[in-house]
């Protein structure tokens, strides 16, 4: 639940910045809003109401040296790394106009 609540700050950010920056709201933005907004709410809906939540350091380490939780890290970790390695292909392929 926390987790979902906490992406809505990409929401709030959008809001906050057109508020306070006077930052445009263009259709892309605020459909990206909505989408994000959409899987929040089926991300919670759709959470089962017996799934643990109260995990110890012990359950987790536990998880983290089985072959799926090493396998998970390593999947993340390169999600992650390609992530990073698309925004900076991105940004030097694109690189925004500093001029006004």
């Amino acid at each position: 639940l926390l987790s979902g609540v906490f992406t809505t700050l990409l929401i709030w950010n959008m809001i906050f910045a057109r508020l306070f920056l006077k930052e445009e709201l263009t259709r892309n933005r605020i459909g990206g809003a909505s989408i994000i907004f959409v899987g929040v709410i089926l991300c919670i809906v759709g959470t089962p109401a017996d799934s643990d939540t109260a995990l110890s350091p012990e359950d987790v380490e536990e998880l983290s040296t089985r072959t799926v939780g090493a396998i998970y890290f390593a999947l993340l970790l390169a999600v992650i790394v390609s992530s990073v390695g698309a925004i900076l292909w991105f940004e030097s392929k694109y690189p925004l106009s500093t001029a006004k």
